[in-house]
């Protein structure tokens, strides 16, 4: 596994709801697009082989952030509910692709000038 089949992969999930995957971060997304998914800058490490042990062990790390709505718009009840909704959708493909592990969390991001609900996934996938 490299990082070009990695972030493939990650952005090749289908999440339910999801209605424009990005290959990057962009700088702005357009209401039409929403909820969207993209990874963000990854990281990563490697270990190599010493007497005998299992050698090339590489561990990869991004975030995958899934902008679920602006915050300024709808009621917070209504962006309790679509971020909920999303959570389990997010979990959902995230158990059943290449992930070996994940943590998710809700917060704001700021993409251009405007906030929004979203949810980042850490992910870590282990080749």
């Amino acid at each position: 596994m490299s990082w070009a089949t990695t972030l493939a992969a990650l952005t090749g999930l289908t999440v339910t709801g999801v209605k424009r995957t990005y290959t990057y971060q962009p700088q702005q997304i357009g209401s039409a697009d929403l909820p969207c998914l993209f990874p963000a800058l990854p990281t990563g490490e490697g270990s190599i082989a010493t007497f005998g042990s299992i050698s090339n062990l590489r561990v990869y790390r991004l975030n995958l952030v899934l902008v679920v709505e602006p915050v300024l718009q709808s009621t917070a009840q209504s962006k309790w509910t679509n971020a909920t909704e999303m959570l389990d959708a997010f979990a959902t493909a995230l158990e059943g692709g290449v992930v070996d592990s994940y943590t998710l969390r809700v917060e704001e991001t700021l993409l251009g000038d405007t906030p929004y609900v979203a949810i980042v996934a850490e992910v870590e996938v282990t080749a």
